[in-house]
């Protein structure tokens, strides 16, 4: 897969809620033809460290990717051609993609960051 990753503006945000980072991504195809999903990742601190929220449109809207054409993506973004290509457990999948990748970067982040973040 490809991240473009862009400004939160783009995404409506003028300023970050609750304070933290927010990180927006338009996901799509290895090679930038197609976007058919939206990301975002919202990483806020709480009492006992970080909390990271994501959220994710998936299929809301074909697109072409940064230096892409919108050719194909005008051909695609048909609903019944999306219904075709995202499948029923293509969420499921998401949410479990996402446990995995987390916990794994749960397992080296804290002792990267104790090495390279401020202070070190």
């Amino acid at each position: 897969m490809r991240l473009d990753f862009v400004d939160p503006r783009e995404f409506g945000f003028e300023s970050t809620p609750n304070g933290g980072t927010i990180v927006c991504a338009r996901v799509g195809l290895p090679n930038g033809l197609l976007k058919h999903t939206d990301m975002i990742h919202h990483v806020r601190e709480v009492r006992d460290g970080l909390e990271m929220r994501s959220r994710f449109w998936m299929a809301r809207a074909f697109e072409a990717m940064a230096g892409g054409t919108g050719v194909v993506a005008s051909l695609l973004d048909i609903e019944a051609v999306k219904n075709q290509l995202l499948k029923p457990h293509a969420a499921r999948e998401l949410a479990f993609h996402c446990a995995q990748e987390y916990s794994q970067l749960a397992s080296f982040l804290p002792e990267l960051y104790t090495q390279y973040g401020p202070g070190s």
